[in-house]
């Protein structure tokens, strides 16, 4: 199977595109796709997303298959679609890109607009709440802003502890660390006795960063992430600029102009 077989797998696999979900991948201008059994490549690619098509992309020229189990590609980076309006389901922004990110943007013509601050909303039952302010009303409301206080506080410990001893043999580490990989961060949460609404919102947090639960991450996996993203109400944080970037049409509009580019050659 040569490059251009590989080509059309990938368009009937993006035929609903990653912003939509489709049934399994049937023709690509009504030609049923070639089966992938057998053949050789200079390079086969599993996996979709952001990663796998930039690899394809970087290696166009030779014969290259990329896998992906999903119907759309896009793997993390996909995106939903409500009233006209199209939503992140993944991943949601980046940083100011730089470095080999920058290099690629420019490479596929893109670039990213800062997000306004603050960055942060939440909705519960049938009120809005916008802010760090507004997110604080709602725990407050909630009678949950204790049980969140907590948690943040228990976060950044483990937190600090982690940064301090990433730098110590890997036995210490184990030792210090390893029970917060045994479990989930549900069960951490029941062990805390945190309110309801708290498990929710580090659930939502959780769902958009990594696509997965508190029950499927590990305790270990979500401490950095959550040290960092759990603010402290009282600390008076600043709502100046966010630190992060986007696109008008999210960050699909990777995915999209990475799919033109690979299927371009």
């Amino acid at each position: 199977m040569r490059r251009r077989t590989f080509l059309q797998i990938m368009a009937a696999a993006s035929l609903a595109g990653p912003g939509c979900s489709g049934g399994a991948p049937s023709s690509v201008g009504g030609t049923p796709p070639p089966s992938v059994d057998g053949g050789e490549y200079d390079l086969v690619v599993i996996g979709g997303g952001i990663a796998g098509l930039t690899a394809a992309w970087r290696n166009r020229g030779g014969d290259v298959l990329l896998l992906e189990k999903e119907t759309t590609a896009g793997g993390r980076t996909i995106a939903g679609s409500w009233n006209g309006y199209r939503y992140p389901k993944g991943t949601e922004y980046l940083g100011l890109p730089e470095g080999k990110t920058a290099e690629l943007l420019n490479q596929l013509g893109l670039w990213p607009t800062q997000v306004a601050a603050p960055t942060i909303a939440a909705v519960n039952g049938s009120s809005l709440y916008y802010g760090f302010a507004g997110a604080k009303r709602m725990f407050e409301e909630a009678g949950a802003l204790a049980s969140y206080q907590k948690i943040e506080a228990a976060f950044h410990r483990l937190l600090t502890r982690e940064l301090q001893e990433e730098d110590l043999d890997i036995p210490a580490f184990d030792a210090n660390l390893s029970p917060y990989d045994d479990m989930t961060v549900a069960q951490w949460l029941d062990r805390q006795g945190a309110h309801p609404l708290v498990k929710q919102f580090i659930d939502v947090e959780n769902r958009g960063l990594f696509g997965a639960s508190n029950s499927d991450l590990s305790m270990l996996y979500d401490i950095p992430e959550m040290g960092w993203n759990l603010v402290d109400f009282e600390g008076s944080p600043a709502e100046g600029e966010s630190g992060s970037y986007s696109f008008p049409g999210g960050m699909v509009e990777v995915i999209e102009a990475l799919m033109t580019a690979v299927n371009a050659q």
